[in-house]
């Protein structure tokens, strides 16, 4: 487990520094997504959703949430399923 650590921080230690050299800054990627019409109807508070939640409401999150993990958007895919988890408690 200590090589693996320390394997790692030194490769970071060379990211960084090939990153300082090369004048980069390291940002998340972002993807356009097939279904953004439907994601900006979703609002993201979850309790102004258990207010008005109905099954259509947990599977059209379910489906934003399939459609974000086939874009790769593993973030967004993960915080529609806890909202999803949050709704049917």
């Amino acid at each position: 487990m200590k090589l693996a650590i320390k394997e790692t921080n030194r490769r970071r230690k060379k990211q960084m520094a090939y990153n300082k050299q090369h004048g980069i800054t390291p940002q998340t990627i972002t993807k356009h997504l097939v279904a953004e019409e439907i994601q900006d109807s979703v609002h993201d508070d979850v309790a102004t959703l258990k207010q008005k939640v109905t099954q259509d409401d947990i599977a059209t999150l379910e489906l934003q949430m399939q459609v974000a993990a086939e874009n790769l958007d593993f973030e967004r895919a993960i915080k529609l399923r806890d909202q999803v988890a949050a709704l049917r408690k």
